[in-house]
């Protein structure tokens, strides 16, 4: 387990994810065995890959060969904000002209930005600095 990386990506390619963990192991012994990596990415794949190329020399505890049992990984997410509009039908409009929905929001609470996490608009419809809805 020595050396591994942690990626999420959208792709099985870890060259398109984001890096979220690399362990660097600099004494001997095994890291723990049981780890909690916080990584607050969207993305389809979490990929774990432990690397042993022939041109790079390793430390000596590190061992030769990439050999792992994963018994267990949790994901949480924030759930995603499901927005029901009505009217449900087209409702193109002119640039620089407004718009006003009536909608149903999946999180009765507040809206969460999917991106980041970070709250947009309260239950009281009160917003936060610099949010810009009209």
């Amino acid at each position: 387990m020595a050396g591994f990386f942690l990626y999420v990506s959208n792709t099985t390619l870890k060259e398109n994810g984001y890096l979220c963990f690399h362990e660097i192991q600099t004494v001997a012994g095994t890291p723990a065995e049981d780890q909690t990596i916080t990584c607050s990415v969207h993305g389809r794949y979490i990929i774990y890959y432990n690397e042993r190329r022939q041109d790079v020399v390793y430390p000596s505890y590190y061992s030769q060969y990439a050999y792992n049992e994963l018994c267990e990984v949790e994901v949480y997410v924030i759930p995603r904000l499901v927005i029901q509009m009505k009217p449900g039908y087209d409702f193109s409009i002119l640039s620089g002209e407004g718009i006003n929905l009536q909608c149903t929001v999946s999180n009765p609470e507040s809206l969460i930005d999917v991106n980041d996490g970070n709250l947009i608009i309260r239950k009281d419809g009160s917003l936060l600095a610099g949010i810009g809805i009209v």
